[in-house]
């Protein structure tokens, strides 16, 4: 069975099952959701508060960055460049922080065992 998440907005709470999800961003105290098919939810909860729910071992979802939560499943790419980017399936570069550099790299490498 799919997880839906809730997100609660200024209008509504959007009820969107998980494999939409293609990142989160934070923005000040809440966060901005982008879904897989380019719509973008301003959510009124913190990324810590869905880091919790969405960051579970096993899962698609992983925290690179202090201000990102990515699905792993709609990475494009790792650039090395920089400190490191992941470029995600809609072209947006999200960087990685020095500190989630060497997980992501162990997680990356999984992808290539399969």
């Amino acid at each position: 069975q799919q997880q839906r998440v809730a997100f609660p907005t200024r209008t509504s709470i959007e009820l969107v099952p998980s494999s939409d999800i293609m990142y989160l961003e934070a923005q000040s105290n809440n966060c901005i959701v982008v879904l897989t098919n380019g719509v973008q939810h301003q959510v009124l909860k913190s990324l810590k508060d869905y880091e919790e729910i969405l960051c579970q071992p096993g899962s698609n979802f992983y925290r690179i960055h202090n201000s990102y939560i990515v699905n792993i499943d709609y990475a494009g790419r790792y650039v090395r460049e920089d400190g490191g980017s992941i470029v995600m399936s809609n072209k947006k570069e999200i960087p990685v922080s020095k500190t989630k550099k060497n997980d992501l790299m162990v997680l990356l490498r999984k992808f290539q065992m399969e």
